[in-house]
């Protein structure tokens, strides 16, 4: 009720204020070594990454992009060099009531419950795209294969037939649906997405996943 209004005139005026509002997102970029293992699959990262800043930003919000466990850093400064391990909180706090974008491939060693919980905590709406190359999805059987571990550099010497293909989409596909009900389960969304140009991760992938609505 406006008072000094009714003071003046005695009539009774009711005044809406609508208070402007930048809504925070906050990307979150896993930076192990992992998502550099193909150069596919750290382009697309990298588009990911400069894509959701740059959809937050013309949305009107203020968005930073933060390294898991490190600090705030632009697009282009994004370095896929980090240790394997849980996913960290990045140095700066996560500001509260806004948007939490997390950008990895879900390839922890450790259990990532704890860390991603910390993660979420306090996110107005929390989204996980989980990035994986085509070959990590769908790998094709090609016989005597030497693997190193881009993140310990470990080696191994396998024998990658029909068999042992068999049981490694097995173990992923348990590992991505641990992931997206651990993610959903908390009030969270999760896309699997296939590395590629942007434009395909966009409709293939974000869009049936709702991480994206048509224009």
């Amino acid at each position: 009720i406006d008072w000094r209004s009714y003071a003046r005139t005695e009539q009774l005026r009711i005044r809406l204020h609508q208070e402007e509002v930048a809504p925070y997102v906050d990307v979150l970029v896993d930076t192990s070594a992992s998502l550099s293992a193909t150069p596919g699959k750290e382009r697309a990262a990298r588009l990911l990454a400069a894509a959701c800043l740059q959809w937050a930003k013309r949305e009107g919000a203020m968005a930073r992009l933060s390294a898991l466990g490190g600090s705030e850093l632009l697009a282009e400064q994004l370095v896929f060099d980090g240790p394997a391990g849980a996913p960290l909180p990045p140095v700066a706090p996560l500001r509260p009531g806004g948007v939490r974008v997390l950008l990895t491939d879900g390839l922890w060693p450790e259990d990532p419950a704890p860390g991603l919980l910390r993660l979420m905590t306090g996110a107005a709406r929390f989204f996980c795209l989980q990035l994986l190359d085509p070959w990590e999805l769908e790998p094709t059987a090609e016989g005597a294969l030497t693997l190193v571990d881009c993140e310990t550099g470990q080696r191994a010497e396998v024998q990658l037939d029909a068999r042992a293909v068999a049981a490694y989409r097995g173990r992923l596909q348990r590992l991505l649906d641990e992931l997206r009900l651990l993610v959903i389960g908390h009030g969270g969304d999760h896309a699997v997405v296939r590395a590629d140009i942007l434009a395909s991760m966009c409709a293939r992938d974000l869009l049936p996943a709702g991480v994206l609505e048509p224009a």
